[in-house]
């Protein structure tokens, strides 16, 4: 303890403490600038990263020189020794090289501390969102741009099988609603996110990327990538890469090589390509006749470009929805998407479109199967695809690994409210009505513009016997949606009330002239009225027109009581589903 006294007594007496306090006190607040205003200042990271080493470096030069040196009225002066009796009581129990070593060393470790702590943190990430970036251009018509972008890293990213990447429809909730990035690693259950704003400047493309650590929340990592306009799909790959390189995951040759360096794009025909994507997602169909027109333009910029064909062919599957006769949409698409995957084999997109066609339009499962295997090991992180999986496995009679794979597609897109409804439908396919009316609530909170679909909380209650209240849910069903539904003859007739679900059937028949109505849903009421040649007679005109519902058939609730009999199986076998 006379050592250790001495040597903190020499220390006070050379003024080291003092020097070190002022120093940390320096160096504290120049790092509170640095952090405060680097970054909205648009000064790269590197430079952040040099200020801070050179003041952890200097704290021990500045301990050197307070221990050798001493700031007197006749200017600096090397300090004076003890006494030499003093010096015989009480030997300093370390020289002035030993301290500079341990001074150094303190330093040392207090750098890895701040480093190596991020580096460890960012090697743990495994789960991962990209939020909606920043438009630097302050002019509402780039929007497209900025999502096109967006909507392009969150795609690169997901070819990561090591990650678990947020879908884009649940990040995109937080561009109209921002919240506090804890608050959206809560809802979306995710280690980090990216965030950024982009900026179009002509044809030069900029886009800061910055990854934040949502446990505690703490920028880990960011970077600024400059190119031309022709090099943006180059830019997209860099990004994702860095990213994967920051975090330590490790890529399969396969996504390596997916993540390596691609061919310039024409910059007007990548415009025309992004136009198309943004009026593709708002589903009316006006706006998906005008995305059919910009990826027309674009194609007719650059005939090659693949990602358009894509986009022709992701558009006809939409139209063919709703507004569109399966049989012109389906081999639109189809011939669209086999363009795409001539041009560019790796597009996703393209074989998971050739998967559905596959399934739903030509009822061939096993290559439905193999394009959708094909589709996901190129994007093991699209929620879509895992849905598509969900529907294969009902097809093949095992509703539990259905289930499953819809959970995983809501794990992979937390916050979409059409993921919530394709999982509010697994559980109505696998009578777990309670769930499913549980889901219907998560689903109406997600989006609450789909009251209309209370229809299927009514087809739970249904299905549990609770005819008054399934019969009050079809009926609010139908004042949001302004016509009448199926479903309450049906619950009528469950009821005993056959007279009045009878004259509702034949109301119902009048208001379908001239509007397309599946005829899979005209058999499911005619089998709830106990009219099985009727019902028959509809199912049989689904298969013909090659109804893009028919393949549902064994899993509706409300085709039950007749999945055993003969003729239906027949049916079945017809589609390739027995």
């Amino acid at each position: 303890m006379g050592k250790l006294s001495t040597l903190i007594d020499e220390l006070r007496r050379r003024r080291v403490f003092r020097v070190a306090a002022f120093y940390g006190g320096i160096a504290f607040v120049i790092i509170q600038i640095i952090d405060g205003t680097f970054e909205v200042m648009g000064i790269p990271a590197w430079v952040s990263r040099l200020l801070i080493i050179l003041l952890a470096v200097g704290f021990p030069v500045s301990m050197v020189f307070a221990w050798v040196f001493d700031i007197t009225e006749k200017g600096i002066v090397r300090t004076k020794g003890r006494p030499a009796d003093a010096q015989r009581k009480a030997q300093p129990l370390i020289g002035n090289k030993a301290l500079a070593t341990i001074a150094l060393a303190a330093v040392l470790a207090l750098v890895w501390s701040w480093f190596g702590s991020g580096s460890r943190e960012a090697s743990s990430i495994r789960s991962i969102a990209v939020l909606p970036l920043t438009n630097l251009m302050n002019d509402p018509d780039q929007d497209y741009f900025v999502d096109g972008m967006h909507e392009a890293l969150t795609t690169e990213l997901s070819k990561i099988s090591a990650l678990r990447v947020i879908g884009r429809t649940s990040t995109l909730r937080y561009k109209a609603n921002p919240k506090p990035i804890p608050e959206i690693a809560a809802e979306l259950n995710v280690d980090a996110v990216i965030e950024g704003p982009v900026l179009l400047a002509g044809d030069e493309v900029r886009i800061t990327a910055q990854l934040v650590a949502t446990r505690p929340e703490r920028h880990l990592w960011a970077a600024d990538y400059v190119r031309d306009m022709e090099k943006v799909l180059v830019l997209h790959k860099e990004v994702a890469q860095a990213i994967a390189n920051e975090i330590k995951v490790t890529l399969t040759p396969n996504e390596d090589a997916q993540l390596a360096s691609t061919g310039p794009v024409d910059p007007e025909a990548y415009k025309a390509y992004l136009k198309g994507r943004h009026f593709l997602k708002r589903l009316v169909e006006v706006d998906l006749y005008r995305a059919l027109d910009h990826f027309n333009q674009a194609l007719a910029i650059d005939p090659k470009f693949a990602p358009a064909y894509a986009g022709i062919a992701a558009t006809f599957m939409r139209l063919a929805v709703a507004y569109l006769a399966p049989s012109e949409a389906y081999p639109k698409a189809k011939e669209a998407a086999m363009k795409a995957i001539q041009l560019d084999d790796k597009l996703a997109e393209a074989h998971l479109i050739l998967s559905n066609i596959s399934g739903t339009w030509e009822w061939n499962w096993n290559e439905s199967r193999r394009e959708l295997d094909l589709a996901l090991e190129l994007n093991p992180n699209d929620a879509t695809a895992n849905l598509y999986l969900s529907e294969y496995w009902f097809t093949r009679g095992d509703p539990e690994k259905a289930l499953r794979f819809a959970q995983k597609a809501q794990e992979l897109d937390p916050v979409s409210a059409e993921i919530s409804l394709s999982l509010e439908s697994c559980y109505l396919f696998t009578q777990r009505y309670d769930e499913a009316i549980a889901q219907h609530e998560i689903t109406q909170q997600l989006e609450p513009g789909l009251f209309y679909l209370r229809s299927r909380v009514g087809i739970a209650l249904l299905e549990k016997g609770l005819y008054e209240e399934a019969l009050s849910a079809f009926e609010e069903a139908e004042r949001n949606l302004g016509r009448p539904i199926i479903d309450r003859p049906i619950a009528l007739a469950r009821m005993g009330r056959m007279e009045e679900a009878w004259e509702l059937a034949r109301e119902l028949e009048g208001t379908f002239e001239g509007t397309y109505r599946s005829p899979v849903h005209l058999a499911i009421l005619y089998v709830g009225l106990g009219d099985k040649e009727r019902a028959y007679t509809w199912l049989d005109q689904a298969v013909e027109e090659r109804n893009p519902v028919v393949h549902y058939i064994p899993i509706f609730p409300g085709l039950a009581s007749i999945r055993e009999e003969q003729r239906f199986k027949d049916i079945l076998k017809r589609v390739g589903l027995d």
